[in-house]
């Protein structure tokens, strides 16, 4: 089993991903009393300065189930209906 990166004070790594920016401000108001560092950078794209963010999430070991779910939903709302609902293993 890998194991996952962690920070100085034993926090794990739980993401670095590109997402809009209303995805994440959405993680930022949901972590509520989840223990964590969250890093948030933007990404210039011509003509629209807010297009899009890097976030990068560490967590407390003990919060880290519910981080990942948090991650999992707020990446699930967010893709294209088209995306959401198909099997990537079914015969096209």
């Amino acid at each position: 089993m890998l194991k996952r990166p962690s920070l100085h004070n034993g926090y794990l790594w739980v993401c670095r991903t590109a997402w809009s920016v209303a995805q994440a401000q959405r993680l930022e108001q949901e972590l509520g009393n989840i223990r964590c560092e969250l890093r948030v950078w933007d990404v210039p794209e011509p003509g629209d300065p807010s297009a899009g963010q890097i976030v990068e999430l560490w967590v407390h070991p003990d919060d880290d189930a519910r981080a990942c779910d948090l991650v999992s939903r707020i990446s699930a709302d967010h893709q294209p209906p088209s995306t959401r609902d198909s099997d990537p293993f079914s015969a096209n």
